[in-house]
């Protein structure tokens, strides 16, 4: 899987569907793969912890 599928691939999981995925995807921004890579890695973990609570 090259740095683009793979980007395409985990907002896909991020957003839980294409369609946000490819809106995210589309959008003007001026980032580099790596930038992108650390985005959506940071909104993957951001969504994980706002998931759990104290007690767990």
């Amino acid at each position: 899987m090259n740095y683009l599928e793979q980007i395409k691939h985990q907002a896909e999981q991020t957003f839980g569907n294409k369609e946000k995925a490819d809106a995210w995807l589309n959008q003007p921004k001026k980032l580099s793969v790596t930038e992108r890579l650390w985005s959506l890695h940071a909104r993957l973990k951001d969504t994980y912890w706002s998931g759990m609570s104290l007690s767990e």
